[in-house]
């Protein structure tokens, strides 16, 4: 072996020989024991029992028991004794040398001091990864993947391979628990006939994708919307989404819920491309963020949250929904808590397209009514920006897209962490 890790094994090694050696130099002659006497022998003095028989009439060499301690002690136990010591020597080198070698050596970027510091600053124990969509610069926005980053340091730690057959990891959302999700696929924008298909998958050791599964009943025309444009429900029974034409000019948009246990999609048509979705925890209640024009009359300012019941029948989405909030400065971003009672939404107080003092806020989702100031951003571009909210409704993920770095909120606490990420990997939609 070469190196550092070559020379600690070395040493250990030379270490156990001297303590070996030394614990043989304690055995002193004489401090060993004979052998225990058989049953049903005489007890005797040492030595007098070799002299006593051969002097016996009919005791002479054929007599050869008391010549055996010897035998047995050379032949047996010394080599008995020397298996015991190797093998003590094999389990100390392969137990606990890699133990105390594991220990002389700097833990890991996101070791035990690194999670313990990172649960301290976000005041509980978050989640160790967050799973995000990453342009991979092949000339088309639509050419994305999916990557896998640590919460606890911001690195690119695994990724999932786009499924093929032209198709590119569009959206990401978490399914049912922090570990499991569903990543919608769709085709770069501009093909005659295009359709959306799902993918599950947890996360393994490390933060690998395992399990990867398509969901091939869930198949839905048209591409995403965005790299916001999908949710699921805490229960894991519904998700949603948001599809619009592959090449007409002004393309219909769809917005869509699937029943997880059945299959069935339902589907309301709108002009706006909704984005930042968010079910409430049992799947009842929709929320979403858009313009009320069309891309082409798109302004910020005019952003505004909405909600809509996923019971409602199909057709026009108009019929449905409800304006939940529309401050002066539009919505970033929004996303639902658990119970659907609160709206938990990114807002500014600068220019849209510009610098300005961010919030997030909670606000009654039923009458917009500000109810709690989480946290206050600071100065900041907030177009475009993403927020997730985690399983239990404790902990929020804030991603500004034009900012190298993703903010960690403790929503009860009110304590945020902000993580880098490189600009290479930076994430244009996140969910933990």
């Amino acid at each position: 072996m070469t190196g550092r890790r070559g020379a600690s094994v070395a040493t250990t090694e030379q270490w156990l020989r001297d303590a070996f050696t030394a614990a043989g130099e304690t055995v002193a002659p004489g401090s060993i024991r004979g052998l225990p006497r058989p049953a049903g022998r005489p007890a005797g003095r040492r030595g007098s029992a070799r002299r006593g028989l051969a002097g016996r009439p009919g005791h002479g060499r054929a007599w050869r028991w008391p010549v055996r301690a010897p035998w047995l002690r050379e032949q047996v136990l010394v080599p008995l004794a020397a298996a015991t010591a190797v093998t003590l020597i094999a389990v100390t080198m392969t137990v606990v040398v890699p133990k105390v070698l594991a220990g002389r050596h700097p833990a890991p970027s996101g070791g035990v001091t690194g999670v313990q510091r990172y649960d301290r600053a976000l005041g509980g124990a978050g989640p160790r990864y967050f799973v995000g969509i990453r342009q991979l610069g092949e000339g088309s926005a639509a050419a994305a993947g999916l990557q896998v980053y640590s919460a606890i340091t911001g690195r690119a730690v695994a990724s999932l391979k786009p499924p093929g057959r032209g198709r590119w990891f569009q959206a990401v959302a978490t399914f049912g628990s922090d570990g499991t999700f569903v990543a919608a696929a769709s085709p770069r924008p501009g093909t005659n006939r295009c359709s959306t298909s799902f993918y599950r998958f947890s996360l393994g050791a490390g933060g690998r994708p395992v399990n990867v599964a398509q969901l091939s009943a869930w198949t839905v025309p048209g591409v995403v919307t965005g790299n916001s444009a999908l949710a699921a429900s805490a229960n894991g029974r519904m998700v949603a989404y948001a599809t619009q034409d592959c090449a007409a000019p002004i393309p219909a948009v769809r917005l869509g819920v699937i029943d997880v246990a059945s299959g069935r999609s339902t589907a309301w048509t709108t002009r706006s491309k909704p984005r930042d979705l968010s079910l409430s925890a049992n799947g009842a209640l929709l929320s979403f963020v858009a313009n009320p024009g069309t891309a082409s009359a798109y302004t910020p300012r005019a952003d505004a949250a909405w909600i809509v019941r996923t019971s409602s029948p199909p057709g026009p989405l108009t019929r449905w929904y409800r304006k939940a909030l529309h401050p002066p400065g539009g919505v970033p971003a929004a996303a639902l808590s658990p119970d659907g009672s609160l709206l938990f939404a990114v807002t500014g107080t600068g220019r849209p397209n510009g610098p300005g003092a961010g919030t997030i806020a909670g606000y009654d989702a039923a009458t917009g009514t500000l109810v709690l100031l989480v946290r206050v951003l600071g100065a900041g571009n907030l177009y475009p920006a993403g927020l997730s909210v985690t399983v239990s409704g404790h902990f929020a993920l804030v991603y500004l897209l034009r900012q190298r770095s993703v903010r960690e909120l403790n929503l009860v606490t009110r304590q945020l962490r902000t993580v880098p990420v490189a600009a290479a990997d930076s994430p244009v939609g996140a969910v933990w």
